[in-house]
């Protein structure tokens, strides 16, 4: 059984992790400011194109978010012009999702926006640093985990 002193450091540890992401996400966030997404759309764009046809469920399985709320966003790129859906013949309930050449052109756009941005020497050592507080805290976690 873990001691108060082991979850007590990994609740430390899980704080320090979400912090971590929480500066991953601002990060990454500013190379959305040119664009009209949110990082929940970017998140479903990139994965609607490395899939090139899925559906909500495999979505929302993916981002780890409810469907209603992949729905939602998938709905808004729509809009956008950045996805397109396709009606199942067999069964018309059913829709699948892929890319456009609008969105294509919009991962490419910000793909190449963040590979500038990393040759910045300041966000790279910053990112730099946060890698390895990364390789850090997983390495108390195994230490942990291999001591219980």
């Amino acid at each position: 059984m873990l001691e108060d002193i082991d979850i007590k450091f990994q609740l430390e540890i899980l704080e320090k992790l979400l912090k971590i992401r929480r500066h991953i996400d601002q990060l990454l966030t500013l190379e959305l400011t040119e664009t009209s997404l949110s990082m929940r759309e970017w998140e479903l764009l990139m994965y609607v194109g490395q899939l090139q046809k899925t559906n909500i469920s495999k979505l929302a399985s993916l981002s780890r978010t409810q469907k209603t709320l992949v729905s939602k966003n998938i709905w808004q790129l729509i809009k956008l012009g950045l996805v397109q859906s396709q009606v199942n013949q067999k069964d018309r309930r059913q829709l699948s999702f892929s890319m456009t050449i609008e969105g294509q052109k919009q991962i490419r756009t910000i793909e190449r926006q963040v590979s500038r941005n990393l040759k910045n020497p300041q966000l790279a050592a910053e990112l730099m640093g946060l890698s390895k507080q990364v390789m850090e805290l997983s390495r108390k976690l195994n230490r942990i985990s291999l001591k219980n």
